[in-house]
C-alpha cells in the first residue's frame, strides 16, 4: 500500500509528509528591501523572473538601463510579478523574452576594465575587485563607469537643470 501513498503524494504535495515546492510564501525581509533599494538608486530597471528549477528556486533578476542587474530568490514567480507591478517597472518572463544585451555588455566592460588594469607587480598583493565589498573607491568607480555610458548614450542627466 505504500506505492500508493506515495503516488497520492507526488499527485498533491500538500499531502502526507511531502512539502509544497518554493517554500514559505514569505520572502526575507532583507532581500525585499535590497530589491526595493536597487530599483530606487537605479535608472531604467526592469524585472525578468526565472522560474523554478530542479537545480534553483524562483528568481528575480532586476537589470538596471545601464545593465547592472542583481539576483535574489524570491518565494513565487507571483510574488515577483507584484513586486514590479508595485515598483512601477516592467516585468517579464525571461524563458519568453530572454535576457537584455545591455545585460552582457555590461557583463564585458566590467572585465575589460579588470583586465586592463593588469596583474600587478608579482611581489605585492592584488587590489580588491570592483564588486568586492573591500573595494575603497566603489562610489567613484561606479560614477565613472555611470559617466562614461551617459556620454557614450547621450542620456539627459538625473537632475534637472536648475531654472535660473
Amino acid at each position: 500500500m505504500g506505492f500508493f501513498r506515495r503516488a497520492a503524494d507526488k499527485l498533491n504535495p500538500t499531502r502526507g509528509r511531502a512539502k509544497p515546492a518554493g517554500g514559505s510564501a514569505k520572502v526575507d525581509e532583507s532581500v525585499a528591501l535590497y530589491l526595493t533599494e536597487f530599483v530606487r538608486t537605479r535608472r531604467g530597471v526592469e524585472a525578468y523572473v526565472e522560474p523554478q528549477t530542479i537545480v534553483t528556486e524562483t528568481t528575480v533578476l532586476l537589470v538596471a538601463w545601464d545593465g547592472e542587474w542583481t539576483r535574489r530568490r524570491v518565494p513565487s514567480p507571483q510574488w515577483a510579478y507584484s513586486f514590479a507591478e508595485s515598483m512601477q517597472i516592467p516585468g517579464y518572463d525571461a524563458l519568453v523574452v530572454g535576457y537584455p544585451q545591455r545585460m552582457r555588455d555590461y557583463n564585458t566592460r566590467l572585465t575589460r576594465k579588470v583586465e586592463d588594469r593588469g596583474p600587478s607587480s608579482a611581489a605585492g598583493p592584488q587590489p580588491p575587485r570592483p564588486w568586492s565589498p573591500g573595494f575603497a573607491d566603489a562610489e567613484s568607480e561606479r560614477r565613472e563607469f555611470s559617466d562614461d555610458l551617459e556620454e557614450e548614450f547621450r542620456l539627459p542627466p538625473l537632475e534637472p537643470p536648475d531654472p535660473r
